[in-house]
């Protein structure tokens, strides 16, 4: 008891040192920590953004379940009752609690409230293949919460920088970890061969520098950034007092990790409502095929969904098994491997090939056959130059012109996948639909991932002068409170305009909403 009184008056001292030091920053140290948050939450959205886009990845079917509470009714905490949780919390990890760590417990809880959600949706997945690796090694199993603030568990998550899956790891760092990396494969995003290779990752990094703050920011930023910092901070290891001399991002990666944390330890109290992946109860086993073969066909053999057993096996790329001397492993759902094994022969006798299964089901190789050289005679694509921003990368331009990335890269002579901010980027689009893509182009990053979201549907708002209203079309992942905040006006009244008796409202729904 007298112990924990002396930890409780030390970790208060800590928190008020900190406390003390926000109060009396200057301005310039302000807007360095708003621009590390920009990172950090601009990440947040792009990586949810495509989750959005992925549409197997979520199902709003238990949407009327959820939770509806007006922003200014969320659970919300004070300091001194933070701080006494975080000291009850047994963890390897050091703890900590400032203004910075809070930051991030309020943008998981309440900021970003919708998209944690989905992120504790999607933890009923990934967290038992994180915790049963982290337990075989002895570690702690707190780390698993770095996944959230890495790719906000989204398997097929790419950042800008190219690093990629559950854990984002880099390609140099994937394949020194002995991950396969290829055109038909990439482990990085396979759950379970990427959460060893950067658990093991951490635990190298761990006997480094004998902590896991430490290690946990040289493994956003690498040992060589973390190392200079160290030389530059006088030798000095502890996180908070020479984190000025790391990378921005990092500054703001391990609060982020500590505010996730503590959100997602103790989401109840947050009245977190998790919205379920569409596959979540269907348990998978392992089968070994023996064929260079599309999974298409093995879906439609077997009677399922392509995306289905894509969202089992998101390390193959072009979504075609490769040939394999010892056979490749694939994962489906149990109720299907039976099946499977009984007519597999069957499969493996009459399958098409795969390579050109794909190009004759790819409605973009037909579609953009004639702008492949977009300067010939006869060509059917008009030229549209986007303009780079903030956010963006060549998939995701990809996704909303509808094209490859391999395109792009012809169409503009590009070598890699890096690109920058205000860079002019030349894409060909149909004729016929010159100006839908032309309103693509104006839309901001946050506009497009919305209109991917609804499944490419043009038009989702449609304005009325005569009755000053507006008919809104319901996107999956809205909410009352959203469309309320969008459009200035009160829950109630677009509850009473369109006889809503609940708080339940569907994809596809019209909403009459009456402007002020």
């Amino acid at each position: 008891m007298r112990y924990s009184t002396t930890l409780f008056l030390c970790a208060l001292l800590v928190f008020s040192f900190f406390q003390t030091s926000a109060n009396n920053g200057n301005d310039n140290q302000k807007k360095v920590y708003a621009e590390e948050e920009l990172s950090i939450i601009s990440m947040l959205d792009s990586l949810t953004g495509k989750m959005f886009e992925n549409r197997f990845l979520v199902t709003m079917a238990g949407e009327a379940d959820t939770i509806l509470i007006p922003k200014e009714n969320l659970p919300r905490f004070s300091d001194s009752v933070v701080l006494n949780t975080i000291l009850s919390i047994q963890s390897e990890i050091p703890l900590a609690f400032n203004d910075r760590v809070k930051r991030y417990i309020e943008v998981y809880s309440i900021d970003k409230r919708g998209k944690s959600e989905i992120i504790l949706g999607l933890t009923e997945i990934y967290f038992p293949l994180f915790e049963e690796e982290l337990d075989r090694r002895n570690l702690p199993q707190h780390l698993k919460y770095l996944a959230i603030v890495e790719s906000a568990l989204n398997a097929n998550a790419v950042s800008k920088a190219g690093a990629t899956g559950l854990w984002q790891i880099m390609y140099s760092t994937g394949r020194m970890l002995g991950l396969t990396i290829n055109s038909y494969v990439d482990e990085r995003r396979d759950p379970h061969r990427s959460t060893i290779a950067a658990i093991d990752y951490l635990e190298k990094l761990h006997g480094i520098y004998g902590d896991w703050l430490l290690a946990i920011a040289a493994y956003n930023c690498g040992p060589g950034n973390v190392n200079k910092a160290i030389a530059r901070a006088g030798g000095e290891k502890n996180f908070w007092r020479m984190q000025h001399f790391l990378p921005a991002e990092t500054r703001g990666y391990v609060p982020a990790f500590l505010g996730a944390m503590y959100v997602f330890m103790h989401h109840e109290d947050f009245q977190m409502k998790a919205v379920k992946p569409l596959y979540v109860d269907h348990p998978v086993d392992t089968v070994i095929v023996h064929k260079h073969i599309g999974l298409s066909y093995i879906a439609e053999k077997l009677g399922m969904e392509t995306e289905e057993i894509y969202f089992f096996n998101p390390s193959l790329k072009k979504r075609i098994v490769p040939a394999s001397a010892t056979g490749f492993p694939i994962r489906l759902p149990v109720s299907k491997v039976g099946k499977f094994e009984a007519i597999k022969d069957s499969i493996y006798s009459n399958m098409p090939d795969p390579e050109k299964q794909l190009l004759e089901q790819s409605e973009i190789s037909a579609k953009y056959a004639a702008i492949s050289a977009p300067s010939g005679a006869g060509g059917s694509g008009s030229k549209l130059t986007y303009t780079v921003k903030s956010g963006d990368n060549l998939g995701f331009i990809s996704d909303w012109y509808d094209c490859t990335v391999q395109q792009i890269k012809n169409w503009n002579g590009l070598y890699g996948n890096t690109i920058k901010v205000g860079q002019k980027i030349i894409v060909y689009v149909p004729k016929h639909k010159f100006d839908h893509y032309a309103d693509v182009n104006r839309m901001s990053l946050k506009e497009k991932q919305e209109w991917k979201a609804s499944g490419g549907k043009s038009a989702t708002v449609k304005h009325d002068d005569s009755c000053n209203c507006v008919y809104y079309t319901v996107r999956s992942g809205d909410t009352l409170w959203d469309i309320s905040q969008k459009y200035r006006v009160n829950i109630d009244a677009i509850k009473k305009e369109n006889n809503i008796s609940g708080n339940e409202i569907k994809p596809g729904m019209v909403l009459k909403i009456t402007l002020s």
